[in-house]
């Protein structure tokens, strides 16, 4: 989605050293709402401009900045210069142990299922490699 944000806003694609992606809330499509967010510039500007667009499967169709987006932004500033980082999950499993990564897959599995989302490959692998964590969903 980022490719196709960048494109038809600036007519490029992504560019990971210059452009910031967050996504706010939880990927859905088909008929469900996909919030995604791209800034391009440095980091803690003062101008800020933020566009708001429905996809609608095929186009990108502009939409007024609703207030919940406005309100969101106001308390967390979308552009604002990183200050840290989440674990990746090797750096969680590194610093945590084998069990609580586990634990934490199976939690972010449960989620991903109930939100009717379909699980990455590397999910779909670490439950093949583990089906006795099965039951635990």
């Amino acid at each position: 989605m980022a490719n196709i944000i960048c494109q038809h806003k600036w007519h490029r694609p992504f560019d990971q050293d210059q452009d910031r992606l967050r996504s706010v809330g939880q990927y859905h499509y088909d008929g469900n709402r996909v919030y995604i967010l791209v800034d391009n510039g440095p980091p803690n500007s003062q101008d800020v401009s933020t566009f708001i667009y429905r996809w609608d499967g095929e186009r990108f169709i502009e939409m007024p900045l609703n207030p919940i987006f406005a309100t969101f932004l106001q308390q967390y500033p979308f552009n604002a210069a990183r200050t840290s980082s989440g674990y990746t999950d090797e750096e969680y499993r590194n610093t945590f142990g084998e069990e609580k990564y586990q634990a934490m897959l199976i939690q972010r599995i449960r989620q991903r299922r109930k939100w009717g989302q379909d699980l990455p490959s590397q999910e779909k692998a670490f439950l093949q490699d583990h089906p006795e964590l099965s039951s635990q969903l």
